[in-house]
């Protein structure tokens, strides 16, 4: 395609945001066929760099967790933090004075019961009456 052509069909394709197929009946050396396999590859290449980058995001985040079942004692003054903390795999119960609880759900409704929210941190961490999320 020469560069005149080239940007005309660019004016367009910015202008509207969307790929107009009719672009390809104007004779610009693509055909219908080569465009549509480049269009998979490309969504190919998408899919695989997405899958890539969920499983590094997935071990990167399974190390953060796991560190805090390789003892039950912490340190958390990176944190700002004193004191030891303790975490216990699958313990749930916000009982702990000083706790670390990784994967942690929650939820609240609102006073009048219409608002209702729920989701799962990352780290919740207890000291004494303090929460940190």
């Amino acid at each position: 395609m020469d560069e005149q052509d080239f940007q005309i069909i660019k004016k367009t394709l910015l202008a509207t945001k969307k790929f107009n197929p009719r672009i390809l009946d104007r004779n610009i050396g693509i055909t219908k066929a080569e465009f549509e396999e480049k269009k998979q590859e490309i969504l190919r290449s998408y899919d695989e760099e997405r899958d890539k980058s969920c499983l590094r995001g997935t071990l990167i985040h399974k190390e953060f967790e796991d560190k805090y079942y390789e003892s039950d004692q912490h340190e958390l003054t990176s944190y700002g933090l004193g004191g030891n903390f303790i975490c216990k795999r699958n313990y749930y119960e916000l009982d702990l004075d000083k706790g670390i609880y990784p994967e942690y759900l929650i939820s609240k409704t609102s006073s009048d019961g219409i608002l209702k929210v729920a989701g799962q941190i990352d780290l919740l961490i207890k000291d004494g009456k303090d929460i940190y999320i």
